[in-house]
């Protein structure tokens, strides 16, 4: 099993929240790290209109492509 259900779950609460609070602003989401992978599944697999409630999507310490191989793969910190 995948642990992203919970995760999209208290996303779909804190949006709720965000747009109760400010109704007429899209929310800036903003993740570190793994949370960055988790943000992107969560926007990728919402409807075009409930994606449209957010303007930005801030990523700190995501990696966003595989570890490098090789010699570099020493000194990789996405692990």
């Amino acid at each position: 099993t995948t642990a992203l259900p919970f995760y999209f779950e208290a996303l779909d609460r804190a949006l709720a929240s965000a747009r109760d609070a400010y109704p007429q602003r899209r929310v800036q989401l903003v993740a570190h790290s793994i949370g960055g992978w988790i943000a992107r599944a969560y926007l990728g697999q919402l409807p075009d209109n409930t994606r449209q409630c957010f303007s930005t999507l801030v990523t700190l310490g995501t990696p966003h492509v595989p570890p490098p191989e090789g010699v570099l793969s020493a000194v990789d910190q996405t692990r």
